[in-house]
């Protein structure tokens, strides 16, 4: 459920919409939806995207759900893939999500998206000291979620 480089957009292709993208990374606090007719490229863009962002260091953590796929349809799946990733990206991020689990170890299989995505992504990533810089979570064809 991870980017794949050779899914991203050949050379040349996309520059506008790229170079909106990457300069929209470098704002605080902020959301980017890619929205555009089935076919249109989205996922290409976002494989690009993810590339681009691993690349420059600021990946966080990204997943493309995929209709065909059950387990990749799986909100819970996206959170706590998201959650992971983040963990490896950040060393603080990783000491946070550990000190919320030891206070809820059973939040992993919380039926609660809510409570999942406050506990295992906003808080530990609001908590951090010294953020580094943008982190960047790039999921791909949100409307596939079940």
């Amino acid at each position: 459920a991870t980017f794949m480089p050779e899914h991203a957009c050949l050379p040349g292709t996309r520059a506008g919409v790229l170079k909106t993208i990457n300069e929209w990374t470098m704002a605080p606090d902020s959301i980017y939806l890619l929205t555009a007719p089935a076919g249109a490229g989205k996922s290409t863009i976002a494989h690009t995207v993810a590339s681009q962002a691993k690349e420059n260091g600021i990946l966080g953590g990204c997943f493309f759900l995929h209709r065909d796929f059950n387990e990749r349809r799986d909100p819970h799946m996206v959170i706590n893939s998201l959650a992971f990733q983040l963990a490896h990206f950040d060393l603080e991020i990783a000491k946070n999500i550990r000190n919320i689990l030891t206070s809820d170890p059973d939040l992993v299989s919380s039926r609660s998206l809510h409570n999942k995505f406050l506990n295992l992504i906003v808080k530990p990533v609001k908590h951090v000291a010294n953020v580094k810089g943008t982190i960047l979570l790039v999921i791909d064809d949100l409307d596939a979620l079940d």
